[in-house]
Protein backbone atom coordinates (compact mmCIF):
# COMPACT_ATOMS: atom_id res chain seq x y z
CA UNK A 1 0.00 0.00 0.00
CA UNK A 2 1.41 3.25 -1.26
CA UNK A 3 1.94 6.00 1.14
CA UNK A 4 0.13 9.40 0.47
CA UNK A 5 1.67 12.17 -0.94
CA UNK A 6 1.22 14.97 1.13
CA UNK A 7 1.90 17.60 -2.19
CA UNK A 8 -0.97 15.83 -4.32
CA UNK A 9 -3.23 16.24 -0.95
CA UNK A 10 -2.35 20.33 -1.08
CA UNK A 11 -3.75 20.29 -4.55
CA UNK A 12 -6.77 18.72 -3.81
CA UNK A 13 -7.21 20.56 -1.46
CA UNK A 14 -6.56 23.81 -3.05
CA UNK A 15 -9.00 22.84 -6.06
CA UNK A 16 -11.76 22.23 -3.44
CA UNK A 17 -11.69 25.43 -2.38
CA UNK A 18 -11.52 26.94 -5.33
CA UNK A 19 -14.88 24.96 -6.09
CA UNK A 20 -16.19 26.82 -2.87
CA UNK A 21 -16.14 23.04 -0.99
CA UNK A 22 -14.67 24.58 1.68
CA UNK A 23 -15.16 21.68 4.26
CA UNK A 24 -13.98 19.40 1.81
CA UNK A 25 -10.66 21.24 1.21
CA UNK A 26 -10.73 21.62 5.30
CA UNK A 27 -10.84 18.56 5.90
CA UNK A 28 -8.24 17.54 3.09
CA UNK A 29 -5.90 20.01 4.26
CA UNK A 30 -5.98 18.22 8.04
CA UNK A 31 -4.89 15.13 6.24
CA UNK A 32 -2.06 17.12 5.43
CA UNK A 33 -0.89 18.19 8.82
CA UNK A 34 -1.19 14.56 10.01
CA UNK A 35 0.78 13.28 7.33
CA UNK A 36 3.30 15.96 7.01
CA UNK A 37 3.03 18.26 10.07
CA UNK A 38 5.96 20.54 9.02
CA UNK A 39 4.26 22.05 5.95
CA UNK A 40 3.05 25.75 7.14
CA UNK A 41 1.27 26.53 3.54
CA UNK A 42 -1.26 23.93 4.93
CA UNK A 43 -1.89 25.52 8.22
CA UNK A 44 -2.26 28.63 6.78
CA UNK A 45 -4.88 27.57 4.05
CA UNK A 46 -6.96 26.14 7.29
CA UNK A 47 -6.42 28.89 9.15
CA UNK A 48 -8.05 31.27 6.19
CA UNK A 49 -10.75 28.78 6.09
CA UNK A 50 -11.60 28.56 9.58
CA UNK A 51 -11.55 32.39 10.00
CA UNK A 52 -14.10 32.29 6.86
CA UNK A 53 -16.07 29.77 8.93
CA UNK A 54 -16.13 32.45 11.75
CA UNK A 55 -14.55 29.52 14.29
CA UNK A 56 -11.88 32.08 15.22
CA UNK A 57 -10.59 30.24 17.58
CA UNK A 58 -9.06 27.26 15.54
CA UNK A 59 -7.89 29.84 12.96
CA UNK A 60 -5.72 31.18 15.41
CA UNK A 61 -4.27 27.94 16.28
CA UNK A 62 -3.34 27.51 13.10
CA UNK A 63 -1.30 30.91 12.19
CA UNK A 64 0.10 30.00 15.98
CA UNK A 65 1.34 27.19 14.20
CA UNK A 66 2.87 28.61 11.03
CA UNK A 67 4.46 31.33 13.46
CA UNK A 68 6.42 28.46 15.15
CA UNK A 69 7.04 26.86 12.15
CA UNK A 70 8.41 29.89 10.31
CA UNK A 71 9.14 32.61 12.83
CA UNK A 72 9.67 35.26 9.71
CA UNK A 73 6.57 34.80 7.77
CA UNK A 74 4.85 38.49 8.38
CA UNK A 75 1.47 37.77 6.61
CA UNK A 76 0.89 34.96 9.52
CA UNK A 77 1.22 38.09 11.88
CA UNK A 78 -1.32 40.03 9.71
CA UNK A 79 -3.68 36.93 10.04
CA UNK A 80 -3.22 35.90 13.30
CA UNK A 81 -3.92 39.50 14.74
CA UNK A 82 -7.16 39.82 12.37
CA UNK A 83 -8.20 36.88 13.99
CA UNK A 84 -7.60 38.40 17.73
CA UNK A 85 -9.85 41.71 16.68
CA UNK A 86 -12.40 39.26 15.96
CA UNK A 87 -11.66 37.93 19.05
CA UNK A 88 -12.07 41.09 20.65
CA UNK A 89 -8.74 40.85 21.89
CA UNK A 90 -7.36 44.15 20.61
CA UNK A 91 -4.01 44.36 22.69
CA UNK A 92 -2.42 41.05 21.27
CA UNK A 93 -3.42 41.76 17.69
CA UNK A 94 -1.80 45.33 17.81
CA UNK A 95 1.57 43.65 19.68
CA UNK A 96 0.95 40.90 16.23
CA UNK A 97 0.31 43.48 13.93
CA UNK A 98 3.83 45.18 15.32
CA UNK A 99 5.83 41.94 15.00
CA UNK A 100 4.76 41.64 11.21
CA UNK A 101 5.61 45.16 10.14
CA UNK A 102 9.22 44.58 11.79
CA UNK A 103 9.37 41.90 9.49
CA UNK A 104 7.83 43.64 6.29
CA UNK A 105 7.26 47.40 7.34
CA UNK A 106 7.03 48.06 3.39
CA UNK A 107 3.77 45.70 3.86
CA UNK A 108 0.31 47.68 3.14
CA UNK A 109 -1.65 45.00 4.28
CA UNK A 110 -0.34 45.10 7.75
CA UNK A 111 -0.14 48.86 7.59
CA UNK A 112 -3.50 49.16 6.70
CA UNK A 113 -4.89 46.48 9.60
CA UNK A 114 -2.97 47.99 12.19
CA UNK A 115 -4.03 51.31 10.75
CA UNK A 116 -7.63 49.79 11.03
CA UNK A 117 -6.98 48.73 14.91
CA UNK A 118 -5.55 51.97 16.14
CA UNK A 119 -8.80 53.69 14.84
CA UNK A 120 -11.07 51.08 16.89
CA UNK A 121 -8.94 51.93 20.08
CA UNK A 122 -9.58 55.64 19.32
CA UNK A 123 -5.98 56.06 18.35
CA UNK A 124 -6.54 58.60 15.52
CA UNK A 125 -3.57 60.79 14.86
CA UNK A 126 -1.75 57.11 14.90
CA UNK A 127 -4.05 56.17 12.45
CA UNK A 128 -4.18 58.63 9.94
CA UNK A 129 -0.24 58.42 9.73
CA UNK A 130 -0.39 54.47 9.38
CA UNK A 131 -3.07 54.84 6.71
CA UNK A 132 -1.40 57.40 4.85
CA UNK A 133 1.79 54.79 4.66
CA UNK A 134 -0.31 52.22 3.45
CA UNK A 135 -1.78 54.18 0.86
CA UNK A 136 2.15 55.41 0.17
CA UNK A 137 2.98 51.68 -0.55
CA UNK A 138 -0.11 51.40 -2.50
CA UNK A 139 -1.43 54.18 -4.88
CA UNK A 140 -5.23 54.83 -5.34
CA UNK A 141 -6.08 51.84 -2.69
CA UNK A 142 -9.65 52.50 -2.65
CA UNK A 143 -10.67 50.93 0.78
CA UNK A 144 -6.99 52.59 2.54
CA UNK A 145 -8.54 56.35 0.91
CA UNK A 146 -11.90 55.73 1.89
CA UNK A 147 -11.22 54.54 5.75
CA UNK A 148 -8.10 57.32 6.13
CA UNK A 149 -10.76 59.55 4.91
CA UNK A 150 -13.41 58.69 8.04
CA UNK A 151 -10.32 59.07 10.62
CA UNK A 152 -9.64 62.39 9.30
CA UNK A 153 -13.27 63.49 9.80
CA UNK A 154 -13.27 61.79 13.46
CA UNK A 155 -10.20 64.13 14.17
CA UNK A 156 -11.88 67.14 12.39
CA UNK A 157 -9.73 67.33 9.39
CA UNK A 158 -12.90 68.10 7.47
CA UNK A 159 -11.25 69.47 4.22
CA UNK A 160 -8.44 66.59 4.32
CA UNK A 161 -11.67 64.12 4.44
CA UNK A 162 -13.52 66.30 1.97
CA UNK A 163 -10.82 65.80 -0.54
CA UNK A 164 -9.96 62.53 0.13
CA UNK A 165 -13.76 61.76 -0.43
CA UNK A 166 -13.98 64.01 -3.62
CA UNK A 167 -11.62 62.61 -5.42
CA UNK A 168 -13.15 58.89 -4.79
CA UNK A 169 -16.61 59.97 -6.12
CA UNK A 170 -14.55 61.18 -8.76
CA UNK A 171 -13.40 57.70 -9.90
CA UNK A 172 -16.18 56.31 -8.75
CA UNK A 173 -19.75 58.44 -9.45
CA UNK A 174 -22.49 56.21 -8.55
CA UNK A 175 -20.54 55.02 -5.35
CA UNK A 176 -22.93 55.25 -2.36
CA UNK A 177 -20.66 54.49 0.28
CA UNK A 178 -18.68 57.77 -0.81
CA UNK A 179 -21.71 59.88 -1.51
CA UNK A 180 -23.05 58.73 2.00
CA UNK A 181 -19.67 59.97 3.93
CA UNK A 182 -19.34 63.25 2.26
CA UNK A 183 -22.86 63.64 3.52
CA UNK A 184 -21.48 62.31 6.72
CA UNK A 185 -18.46 65.01 7.07
CA UNK A 186 -20.68 68.27 5.89
CA UNK A 187 -23.36 67.25 8.53
CA UNK A 188 -20.62 66.65 10.75
CA UNK A 189 -19.19 70.33 9.78
CA UNK A 190 -23.17 71.67 10.42
CA UNK A 191 -23.54 72.16 6.81
CA UNK A 192 -26.53 70.46 6.95
CA UNK A 193 -28.07 71.39 3.43
CA UNK A 194 -25.30 70.11 1.68
CA UNK A 195 -25.60 66.68 3.59
CA UNK A 196 -28.58 66.54 2.48
CA UNK A 197 -28.22 66.55 -1.42
CA UNK A 198 -25.35 63.90 -0.93
CA UNK A 199 -27.72 61.36 1.20
CA UNK A 200 -30.06 62.00 -1.33
CA UNK A 201 -27.61 61.23 -4.24
CA UNK A 202 -26.46 57.83 -1.69
CA UNK A 203 -30.39 56.87 -1.73
CA UNK A 204 -31.19 57.41 -5.45
CA UNK A 205 -27.81 54.88 -6.45
CA UNK A 206 -28.66 52.33 -3.48
CA UNK A 207 -32.57 53.03 -2.30
CA UNK A 208 -32.25 50.40 0.22
CA UNK A 209 -29.30 52.25 1.58
CA UNK A 210 -30.37 52.27 5.31
CA UNK A 211 -27.38 54.46 6.94
CA UNK A 212 -27.81 57.01 4.26
CA UNK A 213 -31.73 56.93 5.04
CA UNK A 214 -31.27 57.07 8.44
CA UNK A 215 -28.46 60.57 7.85
CA UNK A 216 -30.84 61.78 5.89
CA UNK A 217 -32.81 62.14 8.37
CA UNK A 218 -30.60 63.06 11.30
CA UNK A 219 -29.76 66.59 8.37
CA UNK A 220 -33.23 67.37 7.78
CA UNK A 221 -33.84 68.07 11.06
CA UNK A 222 -30.49 69.90 11.00
CA UNK A 223 -28.61 68.26 13.84
CA UNK A 224 -25.10 67.80 13.43
CA UNK A 225 -23.72 64.14 13.32
CA UNK A 226 -21.19 64.49 16.01
CA UNK A 227 -23.51 66.07 18.39
CA UNK A 228 -25.63 63.18 19.55
CA UNK A 229 -24.25 60.22 18.23
CA UNK A 230 -21.02 58.34 17.49
CA UNK A 231 -19.72 59.34 13.56
CA UNK A 232 -18.87 55.32 13.64
CA UNK A 233 -22.58 55.09 13.38
CA UNK A 234 -23.20 57.35 9.98
CA UNK A 235 -20.03 56.16 8.13
CA UNK A 236 -19.90 53.30 6.17
CA UNK A 237 -16.56 51.56 6.28
CA UNK A 238 -15.12 50.11 2.75
CA UNK A 239 -13.16 47.62 4.91
CA UNK A 240 -11.64 47.80 7.77
CA UNK A 241 -9.38 44.46 8.38
CA UNK A 242 -8.15 42.04 5.42
CA UNK A 243 -6.99 38.69 5.63
CA UNK A 244 -3.90 38.08 3.32
CA UNK A 245 -4.17 35.09 1.11
CA UNK A 246 -0.37 33.97 0.29
CA UNK A 247 0.35 30.82 1.52
CA UNK A 248 3.81 30.57 2.11
CA UNK A 249 6.64 28.48 -0.09
CA UNK A 250 6.55 24.78 0.37
CA UNK A 251 8.86 23.18 3.03
CA UNK A 252 10.65 19.79 2.67
CA UNK A 253 8.87 16.91 4.11
CA UNK A 254 10.39 16.94 7.23
CA UNK A 255 9.39 18.51 10.10
CA UNK A 256 11.78 20.83 12.88
CA UNK A 257 10.86 17.97 15.30
CA UNK A 258 12.55 15.14 12.97
CA UNK A 259 9.15 13.34 11.87
CA UNK A 260 9.58 12.60 8.75
CA UNK A 261 7.51 11.02 6.24
CA UNK A 262 7.85 6.90 4.90
CA UNK A 263 10.33 6.70 2.77
CA UNK A 264 8.37 6.36 0.18
CA UNK A 265 6.08 9.02 0.83
CA UNK A 266 9.29 10.81 0.15
CA UNK A 267 10.08 9.66 -2.59
CA UNK A 268 7.33 10.22 -4.38
CA UNK A 269 6.53 13.66 -4.06
CA UNK A 270 9.92 14.96 -2.96
CA UNK A 271 10.74 16.48 -6.80
CA UNK A 272 8.30 19.39 -5.76
CA UNK A 273 10.37 19.76 -3.02
CA UNK A 274 13.69 19.51 -4.40
CA UNK A 275 15.02 16.71 -2.56
CA UNK A 276 14.79 13.98 -5.69
CA UNK A 277 17.07 11.10 -7.13
CA UNK A 278 18.40 12.85 -10.45
CA UNK A 279 16.04 12.21 -12.96
CA UNK A 280 17.05 8.96 -15.27
CA UNK A 281 16.32 10.32 -18.78
CA UNK A 282 14.98 7.76 -21.27
CA UNK A 283 16.17 8.33 -25.69
CA UNK A 284 15.04 5.56 -26.53
CA UNK A 285 12.57 7.10 -28.78
CA UNK A 286 14.85 9.98 -29.87
CA UNK A 287 18.40 10.76 -31.12
CA UNK A 288 20.52 12.78 -28.61
CA UNK A 289 20.89 15.64 -31.67
CA UNK A 290 16.83 15.93 -31.33
CA UNK A 291 17.08 15.42 -27.31
CA UNK A 292 19.32 18.23 -26.98
CA UNK A 293 17.24 21.37 -28.19
CA UNK A 294 13.96 20.30 -26.53
CA UNK A 295 15.80 20.38 -23.05
CA UNK A 296 17.08 23.57 -23.79
CA UNK A 297 13.71 24.93 -24.70
CA UNK A 298 12.18 23.00 -21.72
CA UNK A 299 15.07 25.31 -19.52
CA UNK A 300 14.19 28.22 -21.43
CA UNK A 301 10.35 28.17 -20.31
CA UNK A 302 11.27 27.67 -16.37
CA UNK A 303 11.47 32.04 -16.85
CA UNK A 304 7.94 32.02 -17.47
CA UNK A 305 6.97 30.33 -14.21
CA UNK A 306 5.33 32.40 -10.98
CA UNK A 307 8.54 34.10 -9.42
CA UNK A 308 8.16 31.78 -6.15
CA UNK A 309 7.91 28.62 -8.82
CA UNK A 310 11.64 29.80 -10.85
CA UNK A 311 12.78 29.83 -7.05
CA UNK A 312 12.20 27.04 -6.08
CA UNK A 313 13.26 25.07 -9.20
CA UNK A 314 16.65 27.34 -9.17
CA UNK A 315 17.36 25.19 -6.03
CA UNK A 316 16.05 21.90 -7.06
CA UNK A 317 18.07 18.84 -8.14
CA UNK A 318 16.16 18.88 -11.16
CA UNK A 319 17.40 21.90 -12.28
CA UNK A 320 21.29 20.87 -12.12
CA UNK A 321 20.35 17.28 -13.42
CA UNK A 322 18.86 19.08 -16.50
CA UNK A 323 21.55 21.28 -16.95
CA UNK A 324 24.07 18.66 -16.65
CA UNK A 325 22.24 16.40 -19.41
CA UNK A 326 22.37 19.48 -21.55
CA UNK A 327 26.25 20.15 -21.33
CA UNK A 328 26.97 16.51 -21.86
CA UNK A 329 24.78 16.18 -24.76
CA UNK A 330 26.30 19.63 -26.16
CA UNK A 331 29.54 18.43 -25.85
CA UNK A 332 28.79 15.21 -27.36
CA UNK A 333 27.41 17.19 -30.51
CA UNK A 334 30.46 19.34 -30.58
CA UNK A 335 28.54 22.39 -29.89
Amino acid sequence: MSSIDPEDLLFRAEAAVKDGNLQEGLDIFTQVTETAPGIPAAYYYIGNIQYTLGNYEDAAAAYTRIIELDDQYAPAYNNLGVVYVALHEHTKALHLLQQGLELAPENPILLFNYGAVLDTRGRYKESIEIYQKAVNYKPDWYEALHNLGIVLCERDQHERALEIFMELLEKEPGNHQVQNNIGVVFLDQGRAQEAVQYFKQALETAPAYKIAAINLKQALQEVPTGSNRDLKQAFDSAAMLLITDQPPDRVPRTNPEGQGLSEEAGQEGSALFGESEPYKWDFTDLTKAEVLPLLKYLLCLIEYLPDQEQKKFSQSTVRSDLEHIIAILALESGE
